[in-house]
């Protein structure tokens, strides 16, 4: 075998080698993002609408859940933060965080649901009787 060709067939061997370890360092930069929402008694909600918001570029996307209260958000980019909460007629999940630090492909949340919770009145403030 000739110099060359051993060289060639080591540069080979090196590129072939970054391609893979370049491959492991760079995942899929994607994920999904799933889960349902749930009644404050524990039962799936239809029509509930889940907001995602992405923390870096301030956009902010929503889908509403099917018959069994499921949402998904299909690629997420896994760079950056994310908040996502649920709404559902008078009633609100908490809002939850999905961070670029979170490495899975596939992430879960159920957003239970809880009421709004109405401002209480101020002191000194008398409410109205009606006759």
């Amino acid at each position: 075998m000739s110099r060359a060709s051993l060289l060639a067939g080591a540069l080979a061997l090196l590129l072939g080698g970054l391609a893979v370890a370049g491959a492991q360092a760079q995942p899929d930069a994607k994920r999904l993002l799933r889960g349902q929402v749930l009644d404050e008694d524990g039962k799936l909600v239809e029509n509930a609408i889940v907001h995602l918001k992405n923390l870096t570029t301030r956009e902010q996307l929503s889908v509403v859940t099917d018959k069994e209260g499921r949402y998904r958000f299909n690629d997420v980019d896994k760079k950056n933060d994310y908040e996502i909460f649920a709404e559902w007629r008078e009633q609100k999940s908490r809002t939850r965080k999905v961070s670029q630090f979170d490495t899975r492909a596939v992430v879960t949340i159920n957003l239970p649901l809880e009421p709004l919770k109405q401002p209480a009145a101020k002191e000194g403030q008398k409410e109205e009787k009606q006759d």
